[in-house]
């Protein structure tokens, strides 16, 4: 079982497991925190740092639970993809989505150098 999403899924997911006690009979694990960012960039924004999408978590704990499986990174392959084609799809929406995280980017370094806004 999977768990992942928001504060309310989590809780659910908590509920769920304590109310069902042959689910402590099964192995328990817990991903490490993500060191980086998701893949989907400035087309979905994280509810916290190092949050990943459902596909992203999947992989990262097939690679720690089943080393030797191969062919794991085909899967973030089409997701990246499916990034691509929403960039498409967003056209004009998110080429000024993206200006303005080019813009923010850019005022944050102003201030680091400046030391003020003004």
């Amino acid at each position: 079982m999977a768990t992942m999403g928001t504060k309310h899924v989590e809780k659910d997911a908590k509920r769920l497991f304590y109310v069902n006690p042959w689910l402590h009979n099964l192995p328990h694990h817990r991903l490490p925190p993500s060191k980086g960012s998701s893949r989907y960039g400035i087309i979905r924004k994280e509810p916290k740092p190092g949050c990943m999408s459902t596909i992203e978590s999947i992989v990262m704990a097939l690679e720690i639970l089943e080393p030797e499986t191969e062919g794991l990174d085909k899967l973030l392959d089409v997701f990246d993809y499916m990034m691509e084609d929403q960039k498409v799809c967003m056209g004009e929406r998110y080429t000024r989505l993206e200006e303005k995280v080019r813009l923010g980017r850019s005022q944050k370094s102003d201030l680091a150098t400046n030391g003020s806004s003004n």
